[in-house]
């Protein structure tokens, strides 16, 4: 994959909100099947790609980033008035204001599951509730979408406004709620509270073996955009991992994986070539 020598520790952990019971701060998979009816797939090796925000690399993939953005709102604006149920901050930032944030998540999928949802709420959301403390809840409408998908598509039968972007990017509710309550335990009052996340957007289908793609989530308020590897393994390759977060885990899936194109994208994480790969496959 790479005529480099690859360096493994270089790449950061990804932090994780205290608040949402640590959800790791990207994009990850679920199955939201509404009320408290919500699994999540396991996470088995995530970091962060720190680059040089202005090199030319990075500047082409946020210039491709930005057309699929345009096309979104565009698109948007075409619907009836009573289907456009997506909020958006105005006046919207310009394509300079994006910053881009590059990471890989590997996990299993969600067993016994066929659909799937993309959940941001730990991506999105931790700064705030860490600054709000006195905040009941919180509601965005990200852009989502997978781009070159190896192995994902549509849920079915397809739904329009809840299902990920292919090859395209489409607005995703994702929102958080606080609930308290007050259970009496032996005599006393016990002040419980927590935050529930999960909604059945986001929506997408995986088929068998190793499945995947480039997840983008562009948040407009916050003025950041998430260029995620995200990679699915069957139960075969979860069974020769280790602990979550090994860094050999990363090696064991490029040496199990069954799908050829996963196999050369992870390799572009391992040699540090993200932004000049993906700039061209965007394109």
């Amino acid at each position: 994959f790479c005529d480099r020598e690859p360096r493994w520790m270089d790449l950061a952990p990804v932090a994780k909100s205290k608040e949402l019971n640590n959800l790791p701060l990207l994009a990850v998979v679920g199955s939201y099947g509404g009320g408290d009816d919500q699994r999540m797939a396991s996470s088995i090796y995530s970091r962060m790609l720190f680059t040089q925000a202005s090199s030319a690399a990075c500047a082409a993939v946020r210039s491709a980033v930005w057309k699929h953005v345009t096309n979104c709102l565009e698109a948007q604006k075409r619907k009836p008035l009573d289907q456009q149920v997506a909020t958006f901050p105005s006046p919207l930032p310009q394509e300079e204001d994006i910053a881009l944030e590059f990471a890989v998540h590997i996990s299993t999928k969600v067993p016994n599951r066929t659909k799937h949802n993309v959940m941001l709420q730990g991506w999105l959301f931790d700064q705030v509730l860490q600054s709000d403390p006195a905040r009941l809840g919180v509601l965005s409408w990200p852009l989502v979408g997978f781009f070159h998908p190896e192995g994902l598509s549509h849920s079915e039968p397809p739904d329009e406004i809840a299902d990920a972007g292919f090859n395209s990017l489409t607005p995703s509710d994702q929102h958080v709620h606080k609930v308290e309550e007050v259970l009496e335990l032996g005599g006393e009052l016990v002040h419980l509270c927590d935050w529930h996340y999960g909604s059945d957007m986001a929506k997408f289908e995986c088929s068998s073996g190793s499945v995947g793609g480039w997840c983008l989530c562009v948040d407009l308020q916050s003025r950041r955009c998430l260029v995620e590897l995200l990679v699915l393994v069957d139960a075969g390759v979860a069974k020769l991992l280790h602990a979550e977060g090994a860094d050999n885990n990363l090696q064991i899936v490029m040496d199990n994986c069954d799908n050829a194109a996963l196999q050369q994208w992870l390799g572009w994480v391992v040699c540090r070539d993200v932004p000049a790969g993906l700039a061209a496959l965007l394109a």
